[in-house]
């Protein structure tokens, strides 16, 4: 009895929390990724927004040089239309191929705008 008491407790409370999501959250939210070009030659920072609201940003994310240890940065402030399809914010170009080694995990923060 008390198993079947706290699985509905627990459904009823997941509805809710599903009901209260943010509108952002359900129309969509802009997006950001850091990525290599086919020959490791350059990154390009990608973002998209795929709901209506207009937004303004900042992106970054962390890369390597092949044979160095340090970690370099990319970032860029950008605004972002509602409705806007995959596009460059930023990007950085290197020596050649494999130029690039490792990138780490895209960060970013968008306010409405």
């Amino acid at each position: 009895m008390l198993v079947r008491i706290i699985a509905t407790t627990f459904i009823a409370l997941t509805g809710m929390a599903l009901a209260l999501q943010p509108s952002a959250a359900i129309e969509g939210y802009p997006a950001a990724k850091c990525d290599f070009n086919a020959d490791k030659s350059s990154i390009a920072l990608t973002v998209s927004n795929s709901g209506a609201g207009n937004y303004a940003c900042t992106a970054s994310c962390q890369y390597t040089i092949e044979g160095e240890r340090a970690l370099q940065t990319l970032s860029c402030n950008y605004n972002l239309p509602g409705n806007t399809a995959e596009k460059i914010a930023c990007d950085v170009d290197g020596k050649g191929p494999n130029y690039f080694a490792d990138i780490r995990p895209t960060r970013f923060v968008c306010q409405p705008r």
